[in-house]
């Protein structure tokens, strides 16, 4: 029987890969997609300048900061009610994280 088996052949083109990829760069825009746009008109301009949102994963939206003064200035800013706006205009967050990077 095993002779008489008939093996495929291998599909050796990228297609799986550029789908799965797809997928995932669609995913990641339908979360942060509308947050991207909006960036400037919800932050004050001088933390728009030296912050940019970063990914929601797992409800936690982690926003990007370039130095610890902005990453300071970003929390004080949230804490003082931008998470508020934050969370209305990204559906899913329940919790803002802020990075250096």
């Amino acid at each position: 029987m095993r002779r008489l088996r008939v093996w495929g052949t291998p599909d050796l083109s990228v297609r799986g890969d550029a789908e799965s990829t797809l997928r995932e760069l669609k995913k990641l825009a339908r979360a942060t997609g509308t947050l991207g746009d909006q960036w400037d008109s919800l932050v004050p301009a001088a933390l728009a300048r030296t912050t940019s949102p970063g990914r929601v994963w797992r409800g936690t939206l982690t926003i990007r900061a370039l130095d610890a003064a902005a990453k300071y200035e970003c929390e004080r800013w949230l804490a003082s009610g931008g998470d508020a706006a934050l969370r209305a205009a990204v559906k899913g967050v329940r919790a803002i994280k802020v990075q250096l990077g």
